[in-house]
């Protein structure tokens, strides 16, 4: 096939062996029992049948039914097949990544491969899909496209690994692979001397033995590349022990404002002071360890770099907390005196916990002066406060309970037939014991009951009114929504006659209430004789 690539570079010598020995999606081993022999896809070895470890079976239907077994020669996994049937359905796909240094440029070459397997040994047909051209003077990525029978190559703006094709059904027709053999691992380095990447490590990218895809290895690599010849500052970064601040920029894609990558001077790079980065040395640094520490300096202009990791766990899930305490104190003091207590103290203390403490002092009606703001004791003034807080709010939350449960039940007495007896739920506190003793999620209606949608109302034995049995819910127009007993078991047919006489008996005196308010309405409303 004639070469169109924008670059015209030579494919490594022997990519066809590798791409049969690595990228194969599927190892075969063809047998042919009639001339004694089998042949493995791998390696391409040939040997006799007869006499070997393999026991040929043929199974032309299903994935599951295909026999897999081991070459007798290389070792590999390979699936068993009779080299009579179903070799012209036979086909595997995929893209073969690799890289080429010219002067002070370095090539990336995205091939597509076929391995057919009509005939033996398998044919591989390689193909061209895109070509990145990576220097500090130009970057280019150029993609080949067929369409109504035209072939061409167009440039496109990112130098990214190209969106894999996908079927119908959005899975990938192809499957990446990383052109590595043994004598690339060890002449990679070797092969970008000369080049802009000859102080770049990116075969650290294929050492990562982890990454269960090796198109996410590519894509890595080909980013890595590319930022390294764009920004001076990741060199100065990688050689100075940064390196996972490197990685997370290349590999999340992570943009921050808070690394200046165009610059030579590591200090101008991380933003700091001399001493800031003998503390920045200590630490595990990352982008959200630079984002937290920029927006904590924006805070509190006096926070160290060893300050960070604490200050962001004593932040954490607080935002809220956080504006409550900016419009009650001064954040950069608070911040302060709160650390300077969880190092004294060795408390797990939060601005989580100083906000609900500011919160519950202003409900009490405490004097917000510097003695409450900066309490000396903190976790006992934040216990103090907490505790005669619970007390108002929980009677508030009662109340409110119970009032919106009489609402709709219009019941202050336990109603019985002398067997069972029924009654409203008094508080949240009883749906958290109801729950946890039956087993069900009645303790997560709380704030349905408190809105006026639901009354619920426990069954009782009434030999024993303190024990849960079964729990009933009513929405707001007294209809059953459901009654489930230990773990969410529905009811036998003794309590389900006892829920429809207690039903009935409801119905009838909501519309007894009912008509007497209207009488009382009508009434007011007579004029005066």
């Amino acid at each position: 096939m004639e070469d169109t690539r924008p670059y015209k570079i030579p494919r490594p010598k022997g990519l066809e062996k590798y791409i049969l020995e690595n990228c194969q999606d599927i190892n075969y081993i063809f047998f042919y029992q009639k001339e004694d022999w089998w042949e493995c896809t791998r390696c391409g070895h040939r040997g006799k049948l007869r006499g070997s470890e393999i026991i040929p079976v043929h199974t032309p239907q299903g994935e599951e039914r295909k026999v897999k077994t081991w070459c007798p020669n290389c070792g590999a996994e390979v699936t068993q097949k009779d080299v009579r049937y179903g070799r012209k359905k036979l086909t595997d796909r995929g893209r073969i990544i690799w890289t080429r240094g010219i002067k002070s440029v370095t090539f990336v070459n995205i091939d597509i491969f076929t391995i057919d397997y009509t005939m033996l040994p398998p044919k591989v047909r390689i193909g061209p899909d895109s070509q990145i051209r990576i220097s500090r003077k130009k970057q280019e990525r150029w993609d080949f496209e067929k369409w109504y029978g035209k072939q061409y190559w167009h440039q496109v703006k990112t130098i990214n690994l190209r969106v894999k094709p996908s079927d119908m059904w959005g899975r990938s027709e192809y499957h990446d692979h990383l052109y590595h053999d043994d004598i690339r691992k060890d002449d990679i380095r070797k092969m970008d001397v000369g080049t802009d990447l000859k102080y770049a490590d990116p075969d650290k990218f294929w050492r990562r033995v982890a990454m269960p895809d090796e198109s996410e290895i590519a894509g890595q690599t080909i980013r890595y590349m590319s930022n390294f010849v764009k920004y001076t500052g990741i060199e100065v970064l990688e050689k100075s022990g940064f390196e996972r601040l490197v990685m997370e920029r290349v590999i999340d894609g992570t943009k921050t404002r808070t690394v200046n990558l165009r610059s030579k001077d590591l200090r101008k790079i991380l933003k700091c002071d001399r001493s800031e980065l003998r503390e920045l040395r200590n630490e595990s640094v990352g982008v959200s360890f630079m984002e937290n520490w920029s927006r904590w300096k924006k805070r509190a202009p006096w926070v160290r770099p060893s300050d960070v990791r604490e200050l962001t766990k004593m932040d954490y899930c607080s935002n809220q907390g956080m504006d409550l305490i900016k419009e009650r104190a001064d954040i950069s003091k608070v911040a302060k005196w709160l650390l300077e207590e969880r190092r004294a103290t060795g408390d797990d203390i939060t601005f989580g916990d100083y906000a609900d403490y500011l919160e519950a002092a202003e409900a009490l009606g405490w004097r917000m002066d510097k003695k409450t703001v900066y309490p000396r004791n903190f976790l006992q003034m934040h216990d103090e406060a907490m505790e005669k807080y619970a007390l108002i709010k929980d009677k508030v939350a009662v109340e409110k309970f119970a009032a919106a449960e009489k609402e709709i039940t219009t019941m202050t007495e336990p109603w019985t037939d002398g067997r069972l007896l029924i009654r409203p739920a008094k508080s949240p506190a009883e749906l958290g014991k109801e729950s946890r003793v039956l087993g069900h999620c009645v303790r997560i209606y709380d704030k349905k009951v408190e809105r006026g949608d639901a009354a619920i109302l426990f069954i009782r034995k009434t030999e024993d009114p303190e024990t849960p049995y079964f729990t009933l819910e009513l929405n707001k127009y007294c209809g059953i929504v459901q009654c489930r007993g230990l773990h969410n078991c529905a009811y036998p047919d003794d309590v389900r006659k006892f829920i429809e006489n207690w039903h009935e008996w409801l119905m009838k005196r909501i519309r007894k209430m009912e008509k007497a308010e209207k009488e009382a309405a009508k009434g007011a409303g007579a004029p005066a004789a």
